[in-house]
């Protein structure tokens, strides 16, 4: 099984639960999105279709609301 997570803005820092979760978890994956500042929904999509589709394993996905304005 691998925990792949999709983090919140500006990459879900040390503090935030899913970098908690992260350090937990020795299978665990985060999407690495490529521009925090200028949220484009289909690089976004297809950055985190990428980091999923890379794994061999089944998947379990949690992500932060992506709530955010896009382009």
């Amino acid at each position: 099984m691998k925990y792949v997570g999709s983090p919140g803005y500006t990459n879900s820092g040390a503090d935030h639960w899913q970098s908690h979760l992260e350090r937990s978890y020795q299978g665990f994956t985060r999407v690495e999105h490529s521009d925090w500042n200028y949220v484009n929904r289909q690089q976004w999509i297809a950055e985190v279709e990428s980091t999923i589709s890379a794994t061999e394993w089944s998947v379990i996905f949690n992500c932060n609301k992506h709530d955010a304005e896009s382009r």
